[in-house]
C-alpha cells in the first residue's frame, strides 16, 4: 500500500530534486545540499559517500554540464568523495562571487564571507 512519509523521506526527496539552476549563486545551492545532509545526519539517515556526490553532481547538469562530467570522472578515476565535492564547489563559488549574488547586503564582501564560512567548515577533510 502506501509508505509512512517520514522527516527523512523529505529530506532525500529534496536532495534528489536540488538543483543548482533553482538557486541564486554556486554557495546558495551548496549551502543547501550541506544543510540537507546535516538534517539527515540528525535523523540518523546516512546515505552512502556515493549515493549523495552522484545527486550532487546530477543537480549541477543543467547550468555546468561539462564540469558535471568533469566532476563524474573524478569519481570514477580519483574517488572523489563528499567532502571532495563540497571542496571543488566551494572553490568554483569563491571563483563565481559577483556583487550583489549572495548576502544579505547584497555585496560581493557578503558572498566571499560566506563562502569563505563554507571553507572553514570544510577544512581539515580531505579532498578526495
Amino acid at each position: 500500500m502506501f509508505g509512512i512519509i517520514t522527516d527523512s523521506n523529505v529530506e532525500v526527496r529534496n536532495l534528489c530534486h536540488a538543483d543548482r539552476a533553482d538557486f541564486a549563486s554556486l554557495v546558495a545551492y551548496q549551502s543547501h545540499l550541506m544543510h540537507l545532509k546535516q538534517r539527515l545526519t540528525h535523523l540518523r539517515y546516512c546515505p552512502s559517500d556515493g549515493f549523495l556526490v552522484i545527486l550532487v553532481i546530477n543537480g549541477l547538469r543543467r547550468t555546468s554540464p561539462r564540469w558535471a562530467q568533469n566532476l563524474e570522472r573524478a569519481v570514477v578515476t580519483e574517488g572523489l568523495n563528499w567532502n571532495g565535492l563540497m571542496l571543488e564547489l566551494w572553490e568554483k563559488a569563491v571563483k563565481e562571487q559577483t556583487p550583489g549574488s549572495v548576502g544579505s547586503g547584497n555585496s560581493r564582501d557578503d558572498g566571499l564571507e560566506h563562502a569563505a564560512m563554507l571553507g572553514r567548515r570544510l577544512s581539515g577533510s580531505s579532498s578526495r
